[in-house]
């Protein structure tokens, strides 16, 4: 066992000696340690107060939009290649408030001849939301990243006794995790829409004559719109709680046990 034990030590100080890892460990590891106690945990906040402007003061997360994304005019163009001639019909209809364009006995039977090629406009108002709130999903999941490397940077090596500190640094990290799943889980739920929305066009390009496939067409969009509205005060509260509990605990973090007193940047 002792013999295993040399080959492998001896395997990783040859591997460790390669030009590649040709650099100081100790570097990296304080540069990580600046970057999060001069930039990132400053960014919590900023993003935080962004995220509570946004909700206040933007005209797109207004309860009025409700009225804009029910009666967005969606249009979709169908194209009918006949199996019995080369010529081919275009038409256009506009769904919304305005009325809609449905099969009648009189083209039942070109349709039944025919092969419908559907073009369906996203909602504008929705996709623009979508586009705001992803970066803020986005820098959480990256800051949350370098945090817990930041805290498992500070932990030290296994002792008996005097393990609060080391308690508390888990505690910690175990709550960013936590809420590095939720953010992930409300990234998860705006892909989610793409493809609930896209299922249900899929069944209004076979059965056109169905309206509860225009009205569950119209509902998700509702429905993302509010849960977009609830994911901005969501993670407005996770970057405030993610600052807090750091700042809170950050000299247990960096000292946990009993040292000689360091500064913020180690």
């Amino acid at each position: 066992m002792c013999q295993s034990s040399k080959i492998v030590s001896n395997s990783i100080a040859q591997l460790l000696s390669s030009p590649i890892y040709d650099f100081d460990i100790c570097t990296l590891e304080q540069s990580i340690k600046i970057d999060v106690e001069t930039r990132i945990l400053s960014n919590l906040l900023i993003y935080a107060k962004n995220l509570d402007q946004l909700f206040l003061n933007s005209p797109l997360l207004e309860k009025k939009r409700l009225i804009d994304i029910k009666n967005q005019q969606l249009f979709h163009e169908e194209k009918e290649y006949r199996h019995d001639s080369s010529t081919t019909v275009q038409h256009e209809t506009l769904i919304g408030s305005n009325k809609r364009k449905y099969l009648t006995k009189e083209n039942c039977s070109i349709v039944k001849k025919s092969k419908f090629y559907c073009h369906y406009q996203s909602n504008s108002i929705i996709l623009q939301l979508i586009e705001l709130l992803k970066p803020y999903l986005e820098h959480y999941k990256l800051s949350s990243l370098k945090l817990c490397c930041y805290i498992k940077l500070h932990l030290p090596n296994c002792e008996s006794g005097n393990n609060q500190g080391v308690k508390i640094q888990l505690q910690v990290l175990k709550e960013i995790q936590d809420m590095e799943i939720i953010v992930g889980t409300n990234y998860d739920l705006l892909l989610d829409y793409y493809k609930r929305r896209l299922d249900t066009i899929k069944l209004l390009n076979k059965y056109p004559t169905v309206e509860d496939y225009y009205k569950c067409l119209q509902e998700l969009d509702l429905k993302i719109f509010d849960d977009i509205r609830f994911m901005i005060l969501e993670l407005r509260t996770i970057y405030l709680k993610t600052y807090d509990i750091i700042m809170k605990n950050l000299t247990r973090i960096q000292t946990p046990r009993s040292s000689p007193h360091t500064t913020m940047i180690n």
